[in-house]
């Protein structure tokens, strides 16, 4: 029998439980560890033994502090570094002394008995940047232990990404322009975009509503009204979209382009993987804006853009955590530069002549309505011919500049949707579940267990 460990948290609790229950179906035996005490009840509750529950916040501490399984501290050190960097910047410094690293081995040699006692073949988690699953990864590499990961697909809520290699840029998607030109196209399936576009409204109202007991005061005004559209189904999504997109609009910045170009530059979330590990020359959302607005100013010297915006846009998962004020401040009298807060996503895109980004997934939103995409950051769709790919801060004007006629492939183009959005990710929604897409996950994480 297949023995299968999930190591789930908050984000992956409820799916983890789901998938964990058709595996077992199928023939696998799973185990779960989770830091969680509701979690921990819940799994209990569906059928699983204490002996099936790990919880290394109480179990872990008694281990040895000696490393066992041959991981070195260069090795844990370089696993670290994005919880090190983010701790840093939210004002956590991590002092990476001998205690650092005894409590880094007790954790590594908890998991370790774990994956060897229970000879388990498969660890799937959410997320392996994040502690403690960046030291469950190092295990499994050491034990030879496969592992799946799990995050949000391409195309929400669409979709999921199941990957053995890797998510974001150290993803298993191809870099080879040939290997999409070559695909066979029979059948190809195609998502509704309406609907894709509705859902990322309705995921910017979650948001909202998430933070509402937080800052109630500031914005029980906006979310109380939405409350009732937190959680339809898809056929009710079509029937309320006009409504509640009317809605949004009265409360949505305004842009009066006066028949200007845009620009648009989606910020990214502060202390995200895709700016701390994947992003080497700008490392915060200050950086990227004194970038553009540079190189866009010296484009301006040399004729180009004068008929053109520059348009930024929040991430929603900043808002109230990131204070933007002295930046906006420095910008307040340029009339090209734009901040944008409650501004759809999908209607700058639209609206831009193309779209500038680190390594955000609104490029792979942006290729897909067509539009021109200049990529800054390690993206794994910064491809020749599908991007134009900045790798010197110092050529960014000209790069810039480039993109006034650069001419992407549309073939490569069209292709490439169709791998990522049809073969690559999974059908499914972690918050919502239904037959047919618990189906196809288990399905492809069966194939990948096995193969």
């Amino acid at each position: 029998m297949t023995n299968l460990l999930f190591v789930t948290g908050n984000v992956f609790a409820r799916y983890a439980l789901m998938l964990a229950k058709n595996m077992e179906v199928n023939g696998f035996k799973t185990c779960f560890s989770t830091n969680l005490f509701p979690m921990r009840r819940k799994i209990a509750k569906n059928g699983w033994s204490k002996a099936d529950i790990f919880f290394p916040n109480i179990e872990a501490g008694k281990k040895s502090s000696v490393n066992e399984c041959g991981i070195t501290n260069s090795e844990i050190k370089a696993e670290m570094e994005f919880v090190v960097t983010k701790s840093a910047i939210l004002g956590n410094q991590i002092d990476l002394d001998e205690d650092f690293y005894k409590n880094c081995n007790r954790i590594i040699n908890y998991y370790d008995d774990i994956v060897t006692s229970r000879k388990i073949s498969a660890v799937l988690m959410w997320n392996y940047k994040s502690f403690p699953n960046n030291l469950i990864k190092l295990v499994c590499e050491k034990r030879r232990i496969k592992c799946v990961f799990f995050e949000e697909g391409l195309f929400r809520p669409a979709k999921l990404t199941v990957d053995p290699q890797g998510l974001n840029y150290e993803n298993s998607v191809p870099r080879d322009k040939d290997f999409f030109k070559a695909l066979d196209e029979a059948n190809e399936p195609t998502l509704d975009r309406e609907l894709i576009i509705s859902d990322r409204r309705i995921l910017e109202l979650n948001r909202w509503a998430k933070k509402a007991a937080a800052l109630e005061e500031k914005i029980s005004l906006i979310t109380q009204p939405y409350s009732r559209f937190m959680n339809f189904d898809q056929v009710k999504r079509r029937k309320t979209l006009l409504k509640l997109m009317s809605k949004l609009d009265r409360e949505q910045d305004s842009i009066n382009l006066d028949g200007r170009k845009i620009i648009f530059i989606p910020f990214q979330v502060r202390v995200d993987t895709q700016i701390i590990c994947f992003s080497p020359r700008i490392k915060n959302m200050i950086d990227l804006t004194d970038a553009m607005v540079t190189a866009f100013r010296s484009a301006q010297e040399l004729g180009y853009f004068k008929d053109y915006v520059l348009a930024f846009k929040e991430h929603p998962a900043d808002f109230g955590s990131v204070a933007y004020q002295d930046l906006f401040s420095r910008y307040a009298a340029d009339k090209d530069i734009l901040f944008l807060k409650r501004y759809p996503v999908n209607d700058l895109i639209e609206a831009a002549e193309f779209v500038v980004t680190v390594n955000s997934t609104v490029g792979i939103e942006a290729l897909q309505s067509a539009k021109k995409v200049l990529v800054l950051g390690n993206a794994f769709f910064a491809i020749e011919g599908l991007v134009k790919i900045n790798n010197d801060l110092n050529c960014l004007t000209d790069d810039l500049i480039a993109m006034t006629t650069f001419e992407p492939d549309p073939l490569l183009r069209h292709k490439f949707i169709h791998y990522v959005k049809d073969i690559y990710n999974v059908n499914g929604d972690k918050n919502s579940f239904t037959g047919e897409n618990t189906r196809a996950l288990t399905q492809r994480v069966i194939d990948l267990v096995n193969g």
